[in-house]
């Protein structure tokens, strides 16, 4: 092992590209084989130079996940169905990381220095580059076909839809909404679609909709948009109707009211302050005061209050301890009011009997 070898901490051959999980047998936990979302998948994780595995040695997810039970047989069929076929030099170097390019440069008596990009131009010079690079892998790598890169191209919304997981899209209600469709609509249009009915089913104000919304817009840079969707997410924050102190261990008779009273405490998503200020050249009161809902089963923000904390937020010079405290003190003075009003218990999803 060379000198950047030991510097560097490279490692030759088996261990660069596999990944060692634990397969097990239970049924219960495995779905059905996920056609071609499993297929689009597989192929995207597999899309950079990466050599046959042992079936334990395969993400333990495309199991789990995608329903491909044996992924060293699925992997031999892609490769017979044309969607995968060896890797040549390029991509054999672009899959390597940039202290294995490193490494390679030591064992080509190259120079180390510069971008991945540029080491990789500098191997590709090399007249032994072909030889030496094979000790990095454990077997023949193989890439996406031309063949393969089409049925990705075609399938990509498949892609997003894993990448997004925390929307909770399955691929067969993105398909079903695509069939129900009556014009063809991009993915973006097709999710919003989505987002907009679970909003009108929400239990809770439309609050987790607006985010996967307000989400979706950020990808696509709509920023005026966006930002009328984060104000609507503060708007349902700070009114203190989708905050809700342990009711239900009053009903149930495991705290006084006093104690449901002191446990009580009002914060606002910092997180989402703290995305105000990106948007300081699109907004303005009218768009602030359009934000605001009054309608809503528990306000405890008002208008004046709610316009301040924007404004500050957007300035960057809020107090959150300080806001967050007179939130807390509004929603005590509340309490005593809610727990008495079965039905808006019940609105607020309160079992009360």
């Amino acid at each position: 092992m060379g000198l950047f070898s030991k510097l560097f901490g490279c490692k030759k051959n088996k261990n660069s590209n596999s990944i060692s999980v634990e397969i097990h047998s239970s049924s219960e936990q495995i779905p059905q084989y996920q056609g071609d979302y499993a297929k689009t998948i597989f192929l995207y994780k597999h899309s950079r130079a990466m050599p046959l595995k042992k079936n334990d040695e395969y993400q333990k997810f495309f199991l789990y996940e995608l329903g491909i039970r044996n992924p060293r047989k699925y992997h031999l069929e892609l490769i017979k169905q044309g969607l995968l076929i060896e890797s040549n030099l390029n991509d054999k170097l672009e899959a390597l990381t940039v202290n294995q390019l490193k490494c390679l440069m030591n064992d080509l008596n190259i120079a180390v220095s510069g971008t991945k990009s540029s080491l990789i131009e500098k191997a590709k010079r090399s007249d032994n580059v072909d030889t030496i690079i094979d000790k990095y892998y454990s077997n023949q790598p193989f890439s996406l076909s031309e063949k393969g890169v089409q049925f990705i191209n075609e399938h990509n919304h498949y892609i997003l839809l894993w990448k997004h997981k925390n929307w909770s899209i399955s691929w067969q209600e993105y398909d079903e909404t695509v069939r129900s469709t009556q014009y063809k609509k991009s993915f973006y249009d097709i999710v919003w679609g989505i987002f907009n009915k679970r909003i009108l089913h929400s239990t809770n104000f439309g609050y987790d909709g607006y985010i996967n919304m307000y989400e979706l817009l950020c990808e696509e840079n709509k920023m005026p948009e966006a930002l009328q969707i984060l104000l609507l997410i503060l708007s349902l924050d700070v009114s203190g109707t989708i905050y809700q102190p342990p009711f239900q261990s009053y009903f149930y008779k495991l705290m006084s009211k006093q104690e449901l009273i002191d446990k009580t405490n009002v914060a606002i998503s910092e997180h989402y302050i703290k995305e105000l200020p990106k948007y300081k050249k699109y907004i303005d009161f009218e768009i602030i005061d359009k934000s605001y809902n009054d309608k809503l089963p528990i306000q405890i923000c008002d208008k004046d209050l709610f316009t301040e904390i924007i404004t500050e937020g957007i300035n960057e010079t809020i107090n959150l301890k300080k806001y967050n405290s007179i939130l807390t003190e509004n929603y005590k003075k509340q309490i005593p009011i809610i727990i008495k009003n079965k039905n808006l218990c019940k609105l607020l999803g309160l079992k009360v009997d």
